[in-house]
């Protein structure tokens, strides 16, 4: 059941993990690139570290309830770091696309909390269910992953010139 949730997510993370090992002034090219790098890596362990915790089926128990939401929490911190970010002109309309992408990443952040609290296996497949629907529904090329990806190769490809 989670790990059906998962292995969506995985799905969605896992190949950009090999690909890839904020507020105020706007920042310059190398900053924002640094910046942005730093807040994937948050959000992507925040990701991988949700697997450590997620049973095999419901229900969840003390430990995995509070690593769960631990999870969900640092990964709603690194979306909220990306959005803050405050990206060069030059980069402005791409972030605005990339802040974009976050939502549905936030949608997934709120049906996990909903199903780790989850009150019954009933319930709790409902909530994967709900899960699955979401990542489904991601246009293709608008995922965060996705959005990320070519965003950072671009800055990569100005920054190593």
């Amino acid at each position: 059941m989670t790990k059906r949730i998962v292995s969506l997510l995985l799905a969605a993370v896992l190949p950009l993990i090999l690909l890839c090992g904020c507020s105020g002034n706007r920042l310059t090219v190398r900053e924002y690139g640094d910046e942005l790098y730093r807040c994937w890596g948050e959000f992507l362990n925040a990701t991988m570290e949700w697997t450590k915790y997620a049973p095999e089926n419901y229900p969840f128990n003390g430990e995995n309830i509070k690593g769960l939401k631990d999870t969900v929490s640092r990964r709603e911190n690194a979306l909220d770091d990306i959005a803050k970010i405050n990206p060069p002109e030059k980069y402005a309309e791409r972030h605005k696309e990339l802040v974009k992408s976050l939502d549905y990443e936030y949608k997934w952040n709120k049906a996990a909390l909903k199903l780790i609290d989850a009150k019954s296996a009933e319930d709790a497949d409902k909530l994967e269910n709900n899960i699955a629907e979401i990542v489904n529904s991601i246009p293709e090329g608008e995922s965060l992953p996705s959005v990320y990806l070519f965003l950072y190769k671009d800055l990569k490809e100005e920054l190593d010139g």
